[in-house]
């Protein structure tokens, strides 16, 4: 429920955060529902509070790559951009023993992203 308000048209970032916090009352040890609340806070542009959440997914599962790109995403928007840099790391050493060059590419470019200054 939380994503078809979140990416369908018409989009209700009101009704997805409500049922995502329905959704973290139900489930609190998630980190996949902590996610899916950052991303609803993203969306609404609180970037703070997508942070905290963002942080409570890793807490809770350290070992995902996605709530650290999306943490340091929500740094780099807030000016964060120390805080980014390390987010982007901490992700990139999730992956970094997956067989390519993907995953260091993708960790070199976000690195690079957070060094441009204003």
């Amino acid at each position: 429920m939380v994503n078809t308000y979140l990416f369908s048209d018409p989009k209700d970032y009101k009704k997805a955060e409500e049922n995502a916090l329905k959704a973290v009352k139900l489930a609190p040890s998630s980190a996949g529902i902590h996610i899916l609340l950052g991303d609803c806070y993203r969306a609404e542009n609180d970037l703070q509070k997508a942070k905290d959440a963002y942080s409570k997914a890793i807490e809770l599962d350290p070992n995902s790559t996605d709530p650290y790109y999306k943490k340091g995403n929500a740094n780099t928007f807030l000016g964060n951009l120390e805080e980014a840099r390390q987010n982007y790391a901490d992700g990139g050493s999730t992956i970094s023993r997956q067989p390519g060059p993907f995953p260091s590419l993708l960790i070199r470019i976000c690195m690079q992203v957070t060094r441009r200054q204003p």
